[in-house]
């Protein structure tokens, strides 16, 4: 953590940082076969801060490909795009497609191979066919993000670059979108897109279902906020409850003691299984992979990923019979969100998250105990 912010406090000279860390490790290599020192001690946090401001520089740093969307759209543009599908989120005042980019067609330029992931929003919800997963053809005004939020509030342009999202795209019509014929998605692109397209099958199935509230039960359940009514929204952070509107540890802590319990129930039904199987342990480990669909269903951001990675060290640690331990197991997560995601150190999500566990570990574990 302390490396990340010294990334964004200050330039960060990599190649210098580069050569610490393999001095350090090699010190430390060279160490394990002498006693141990405190000197040596010391040697691992400085280790961990060079890691830290290394990758969080350069996790900030622009795409360096060519062929990047960002690389080719750096003035505002009308331009068809082409590509797959990545999400689609429906809101009050229209949908929000995000696309990875693979065509870039624009006025006295032939069409352009181009990687990256562009931002489309629209007026309307667009056609019941185009859902993710799916290639599109799109005709939008395509700009850098930009952000012109003054310092110290919510900057929107980070948010979207921590998502690998650094093009923004106005459609005006949904006349001007449709999806084309192409090749079946490969598998990574399946896999890649799975998430994205039983979250739209959620939307779709609770705006058919509960359609006059479909905005509160989809930020409930799936963590899609953009249909909540504003004086709704208001209402919830008026009675201190709108982080209930977001996929969290509440979420993930029902839903693991729901499928354990669910999945203990099918397991006791059968003497075999009960006398050879360790019911208790098998049901929190089969739970895991329902618990990570739904985080990737959610987005996983980080209260969900938190929730996540405390639910499966706490799991591991009943498997082997282990005591667990709530800081070490909020320090595992903070470590595997930002291994992933550096920028989340300086998200509010990431602070606030962090913040109320140990809040609460500090309370219920403190020195009373």
């Amino acid at each position: 953590m302390a490396g990340i912010a010294w990334a964004g406090a200050a330039e960060i000279p990599v190649g210098l940082c580069w050569t610490a860390i393999a001095l350090i490790a090699t010190r430390l290599i060279l160490a394990l076969r002498q006693p141990w020192r405190l000197s040596t001690s010391l040697l691992l946090p400085a280790l961990f801060f060079m890691i830290g401001g290394v990758h969080a520089t350069l996790d900030a740093a622009p795409p360096d490909d060519p062929a990047h969307v960002a690389n080719l759209v750096r003035q505002p543009v009308d331009a068809i795009v082409t590509g797959r599908l990545r999400q689609c989120s429906l809101g009050r005042d229209g949908a929000t497609l995000v696309v990875d980019a693979a065509l870039v067609e624009s006025a006295g330029h032939p069409p352009r191979p181009v990687t990256g992931l562009v931002r489309l929003r629209m007026p309307a919800p667009p056609d019941d066919d185009i859902v993710p997963g799916v290639m599109i053809r799109a005709r939008a005004r395509l700009s850098a993000i930009s952000w012109f939020g003054v310092p110290g509030i919510f900057d929107f342009r980070r948010f979207l670059a921590d998502k690998g999202i650094l093009v923004g795209g106005w459609i005006r019509s949904p006349l001007l979108i449709a999806a084309v014929q192409a090749p079946e998605p490969g598998v990574a692109a399946a896999i890649t897109t799975f998430p994205a397209r039983l979250r739209h099958r959620f939307g779709r199935f609770i705006d058919r279902a509960v359609p006059e509230q479909s905005g509160l039960y989809k930020a409930l359940v799936i963590g899609e906020r953009g249909g909540v009514p504003l004086e709704l929204r208001e209402a919830f952070t008026a009675a201190g409850a709108v982080h209930l509107l977001a996929i969290s540890g509440l979420h993930m802590g029902l839903l693991a003691a729901g499928c354990t319990w669910i999945i203990t129930w099918f397991l006791t039904r059968s003497e075999r299984v009960i006398l050879h199987v360790p019911v208790v342990k098998t049901a929190a480990l089969l739970s895991l992979p329902v618990l990570f669909l739904y985080g990737m269903v959610a987005g996983m951001q980080p209260p969900a990923a938190r929730a996540f990675v405390m639910v499966t060290v706490f799991v591991l640690a009943i498997l082997v019979n282990r005591q667990w331990d709530i800081a070490n197991n909020l320090a595992m997560a903070a470590l595997v969100i930002l291994a992933f995601r550096p920028s989340a150190l300086t998200g509010a999500s990431f602070q606030l998250s962090f913040a109320a566990v140990a809040a609460i570990a500090a309370v219920t574990h403190g020195p009373a105990e």
